[in-house]
């Protein structure tokens, strides 16, 4: 500025204050770890909370605006910026834990709490996992998390009821055996040796009708995969079903008897995260042949 009287002053405020950022990145996994790229929701909301006692459910608090995340052109990847690392006024030896809490709509409700880790998006449940970070370790510049979503694998029970296909008698004593199958590309299907229906039952597992004619309570808590029903025992004076029953289970949470879609209803119905088939399955009587060898008259032509 020109001339003497004319001074430029700058004032500098130095606070106790020390900021920091953080990165999130959003990924969606399998139960084996295998990240999902297809089949994912177009947009997720993200709320972050912090507190100096994490250990303490009722002590988090809101930070910022809710952030919506969609997968655009860097990703999954949003930054939350000038974030504190402790409470300047009050302790600055007791450092901020931060945490994402998620939602499908920007009013909630939020899932990623203690009480309640699980959201469903889309028909699907998933896991949050490793939604929290710590500011306790100076050295770092900013903070980074990997937000992970696991899906949890849908669960089949299986009902079967046994009945004459004619007169609709249920049908008991008669023994079915479900194995689970491992996936080909070519040649027949073979058998998930490995599989373990229960604690006692690895490979296959068998049970009988009662008297109803049901099996219930048996075939539960089924992965998602492809199963084969086979009647082992017939009821007396029917015949065994001439071929097996072949049962897809998909995560979607669909079913399908002989690749046959079945849609829900009656039949297939869904509590929860766990889907219910209950299978009708249909004999007819061994057919009575009739007797021969007896004396009878003949007419002989020659």
């Amino acid at each position: 500025v020109e001339g003497d009287a004319n001074v430029a002053t700058a004032k500098f405020v130095n606070t106790k204050r020390q900021l920091t950022d953080l990165v999130v990145t959003k990924q969606w996994v399998k139960q084996d770890g295998t990240v999902i790229k297809d089949g994912l929701p177009t947009a997720i909301y993200l709320k972050l909370q912090r507190t100096k006692t994490p250990d303490k459910e009722g002590s988090w608090k809101d930070v910022q605006k809710v952030k919506q995340l969609t997968d655009s052109y860097s990703g999954w990847v949003t930054t939350f910026t000038g974030l504190d690392k402790f409470d300047a006024e009050v302790d600055p030896y007791a450092y901020y834990t931060y945490r994402v809490l998620e939602s499908v709509t920007e009013a909630g409700p939020f899932y990623g709490g203690s009480a309640s880790n699980v959201i469903e998006i889309d028909g699907k449940k998933y896991t949050i996992l490793n939604n929290t970070v710590s500011c306790a370790d100076d050295s770092k510049t900013s903070l980074a998390l990997t937000l992970t979503n696991q899906l949890q694998d849908a669960k089949y029970n299986l009902n079967i009821t046994k009945q004459d296909a004619e007169n609709k008698t249920k049908l008991g004593g008669v023994e079915f055996k479900l194995e689970k199958l491992v996936e080909t590309t070519e040649g027949e299907p073979q058998v998930d040796t490995t599989y373990k229906f229960n604690d006692t039952n690895t490979g296959s597992i068998t049970a009988k009708t009662n008297d109803k004619g049901e099996i219930t309570k048996v075939f539960t808590n089924l992965e998602p995969g492809t199963y084969r029903l086979t009647e082992t025992k017939a009821h007396a004076g029917y015949n065994l079903l001439a071929q097996p029953i072949v049962i897809e289970f998909t995560q979607a949470g669909t079913c399908s008897i002989d690749g046959q879609v079945i849609p829900l209803g009656d039949k297939f119905t869904k509590s929860d995260n766990t889907y219910t088939m209950t299978l009708t399955v249909l004999n007819r009587k061994t057919p009575e042949l009739p007797h021969t060898g007896a004396d009878a008259p003949s007419l002989w032509l020659l």
